[in-house]
């Protein structure tokens, strides 16, 4: 089941984050949390959070800010899932489309937006602290 994440939800976000490549901290999660142009959904299963994803809605277009799986539930269509219903929420509201950053070598992540109607449309060239590049895929509205 997918819904609106709360604030009581953080810490279980924060768990799952701790698990991935570059993981932000409590502190960068808590303030993307808090802002006002950011909705966060959580993924549950048996009343458990195992996923989430964080949209921000910069006036016409909609940034994936970051999206995760608990280790334990990955591989099960539960990102895809997440991506489904950030885009489907949206999609009633004027934008242009949908933008994100996907690390060059996260290839499940890279299909998962590839899955959902993402084209890669140009790098970012050591985004990430590892000094891994960054691809950047848009889903512009109508393609």
């Amino acid at each position: 089941m997918i819904r609106e994440a709360r604030e009581s939800d953080l810490d279980d976000i924060f768990e799952i984050e701790v698990g991935t490549i570059d993981p932000w901290t409590f502190g960068i999660l808590e303030a993307d949390f808090k802002n006002e142009s950011t909705n966060y959904f959580v993924y549950e299963v048996d009343n458990k959070v195992v996923g989430y994803i964080s949209l921000l809605n910069l006036a016409s277009e909609i940034h994936i800010n970051n999206i995760a799986v608990d280790i334990d539930y990955r591989n099960k269509g539960i990102a895809t899932s997440l991506v489904e219903y950030g885009i489907e929420y949206f999609k009633d509201k004027d934008i242009l489309g949908y933008t994100l950053e996907v690390r060059e070598d996260n290839y499940p992540a890279i299909k998962v937006y590839e899955k959902s109607g993402f084209k890669a449309v140009g790098i970012r060239k050591n985004y990430y602290s590892n000094n891994k590049s960054a691809i950047i895929m848009w889903k512009y509205i109508g393609e």
